[in-house]
């Protein structure tokens, strides 16, 4: 997904970077909802997850938005 991040980078030079970002994690979001509901794997593993696992999935998200 990185690669597909730079190339759509370079073809969309007149977009800022955060629009093209914005389009590349759309894209990643809607193949891994996809991929997720024709494997059946579903979501309940979610409601299975310790508080520390929140805490770090949370830690995550915010310092990948802050980078």
């Amino acid at each position: 997904m990185i690669a597909g991040g730079y190339i759509a980078l370079r073809k969309m030079k007149n977009n800022h970077t955060m629009v093209v970002s914005a389009y590349t994690n759309l894209a990643l979001m809607l193949v891994s909802f996809i991929v997720i509901l024709i494997t059946g794997i579903g979501f309940g593993f979610i409601s299975h997850l310790s508080l520390f696992s929140w805490l770090l999935l949370t830690l995550s998200g915010v310092l990948s938005i802050g980078d």
